[in-house]
């Protein structure tokens, strides 16, 4: 099992990479939206300052926050350009019209993190678009009334049975037991954020997070996220 650190503080970020067990960092507009406001672009090469600092070429998942599929698929290349980090992976939200940025960006060879699912159905198609890695909302799916273990087990299988090399990462973590508790998932990636932060999982996306910069000129939107179908 991976541990990748959900989290846009620097200084949970130095902390988490000084202790060497970090394998990825993810990112999304609400806790970016917590953080000191600034240029978008300058911080979130702040955080790859860190990340090179510490020797860590390892995933960065920096998430679109536009609607439109059209401006999604845009502002991903805006992204790919302003940061010119290898490692950099830009967060999709799972949609109908979304699996078409993913599968767009794939063929331009851009890391892809399919973010927001909540069934299995969605992860399996979001990997067969392509994507580098499927999270799956692990504490919202419970919150639902679904079994989230069964729903993470399902797609790890069908994954490990159809040759599927997406990652799955196991996000809305909100308890230990989730990661080692009797009911925990089998092994993935799994997202935690440090112990310092007290954000909400139910924090809803802020409409405009950031400033303006030349790599994010569009203003976010709440985005309704689907029922596991």
């Amino acid at each position: 099992m991976k541990l990748f650190v959900d989290s846009a503080n620097l200084a949970e970020i130095e902390e988490s990479l000084a202790r060497g067990f970090v394998a990825g960092i993810t990112t999304n507009p609400s806790i970016l939206a917590k953080e000191e406001r600034t240029d978008f672009t300058e911080h979130i090469h702040k955080i790859i300052g860190l990340i090179r600092r510490f020797g860590r070429e390892v995933p960065l998942s920096v998430e679109v926050f536009v609607d439109d599929p059209a401006e999604m698929l845009d502002q991903a290349l805006k992204f790919v350009s302003a940061f010119r980090y290898p490692m950099l992976s830009v967060k999709v939200p799972i949609g109908w019209g979304e699996l078409k940025v993913v599968a767009e960006l794939r063929k331009r060879d851009i890391m892809v993190n399919c973010t927001c699912c909540m069934s299995f159905n969605q992860a399996y198609m979001a990997a067969l678009a392509g994507a580098n890695f499927v999270s799956l909302f692990y504490g919202r799916i419970k919150d639902i009334g679904y079994d989230a273990r069964s729903v993470v087990e399902q797609t790890a299988r069908a994954f490990r049975e159809g040759g599927i090399r997406s990652e799955i990462i196991v996000g809305s973590i909100r308890h230990i037991a989730d990661v080692n508790g009797p009911s925990a998932p089998a092994p993935t990636s799994s997202r935690c954020r440090p112990s310092s932060s007290r954000r909400s999982p139910s924090t809803r996306r802020p409409r405009r997070p950031w400033t303006s910069s030349s790599a994010t000129s569009a203003s976010g939107a709440s985005r309704r996220r689907t029922r596991p179908g």
